[in-house]
């Protein structure tokens, strides 16, 4: 299964070293971007030296807290740099007018820098499937198909950002400052700020931690959530000022540890029914990708859409299986128990508690 590690880390290293020289040409504070950089150059071999044991079975018995440590390593290697300038911004707030317009310079090397966060990312992804331990059982012949995924993961974002929205509208708080927004920026720069943003954080956000971490115990579980919520929150550290950043905090926490919670969810039915957990989390994540991304696009009348979209279509597969029950063919089959009570797992198939979680736990 490590077959390819070490080519997929010297890409993310080598894509890496050229993330954080675009860090240092734009930034105004070079000795805080240089630990940074030398931070997540670090977390980067810490985390290839994880996967590269996780991957040689039976050499030794990693610890149970091993995934939860990978993605925390992740995360510092995609976003360390923009936690650090985020954290810093909040703590010491500029003041709130035109000197904070960036030069159009800065402005491209910041979508430059997203376009290289969604690269690593991808790659450390696609480096976590390799290590990914095998099936416990053979798959059997009918496995939830991707059409399926890709639409509860479509249907499960715009969800959790409304929700997310309504209560953070219900509490009055607002962006304390305008000119930090993407709406400040000019249109062609804006534009690719929005395709990029989906993938530069849903691929590691989401994709790395349902791939090291579905089907984990609940500490561990909580561990990431909390980890997801901390790591996401300081990347938007923009939106709050001294006042409103608890606020600003359970913002995230609905959107992004609740989006979470219903990816691990159905990836427990997925897996029960045979679907290997390195291909749902891939789907799982590259269609919260491109939500997020048409999300940041077309607002909340883009939300409501694809929300509507494809509620319409959920639905109507919905009365089909209460119609014909166990007999329902459509692509949403696999979210029928596999027998008697929800949620039990089908002896024929991967268990969905204690054998996800001993995958992770070896």
């Amino acid at each position: 299964m490590n077959r390819g590690l070490p080519t997929l880390m010297t890409v993310a290293m080598v894509l890496l070293v050229a993330d954080c020289g675009v860090v240092m040409a734009m930034t105004a504070h070079p000795a805080i971007a240089a630990v940074t950089s030398a931070a997540r150059i670090a977390a980067l071999c810490a985390l290839w030296s994880a996967l590269k044991r996780r991957a040689a079975p039976g050499e030794h018995r990693p610890s149970q807290w091993w995934p939860t440590a990978a993605y925390a390593y992740a995360l510092v290697v995609v976003f360390g740099s923009a936690a650090v300038a985020g954290a810093r911004n909040w703590i010491w707030l500029p003041t709130c007018d035109g000197r904070l317009v960036q030069s159009l310079f800065v402005q491209q090397m910041v979508v430059v820098d997203r376009g290289f966060a969604a690269a690593i990312g991808a790659v450390i992804v696609w480096a976590c499937c390799r290590a990914a331990p095998p099936p416990a059982r053979p798959a059997p012949a009918r496995v939830p198909g991707v059409w399926s995924i890709a639409t509860l993961a479509t249907f499960s974002f715009p969800l959790c950002f409304i929700a997310a929205e309504v209560y953070i509208h219900l509490v009055g708080a607002q962006h304390w400052c305008h000119q930090l927004t993407a709406d400040a920026l000019p249109p062609a720069i804006q534009f690719w700020t929005f395709v990029a943003s989906g993938f530069e954080e849903e691929l590691t956000f989401t994709g790395a931690a349902l791939v090291l971490l579905l089907g984990a115990r609940k500490p561990q579980l909580f561990a990431v959530l909390a980890v997801n919520i901390a790591a996401r929150m300081s990347l938007h550290l923009y939106y709050a000022d001294h006042r409103t950043v608890l606020l600003w905090l359970g913002w995230i926490m609905i959107w992004s540890g609740g989006g979470l919670l219903v990816a691990m969810a159905v990836g427990r039915y997925a897996v029960a029914h045979g679907l290997s957990r390195p291909r749902f989390a891939v789907t799982w994540a590259v269609s919260t990708a491109c939500a997020h991304s048409l999300s940041n696009m077309f607002g909340m009348g883009g939300r409501l859409v694809l929300l509507l979209a494809t509620l319409l279509v959920m639905a109507a597969c919905a009365v089909e299986m209460a119609w014909r029950g166990p007999r329902a063919r459509n692509m949403f089959w696999w979210l029928t128990p596999p027998t008697g009570s929800p949620g039990t797992p089908d002896p024929e198939r991967e268990p969905i508690g204690d054998a996800t979680a001993s995958e992770c736990r070896e």
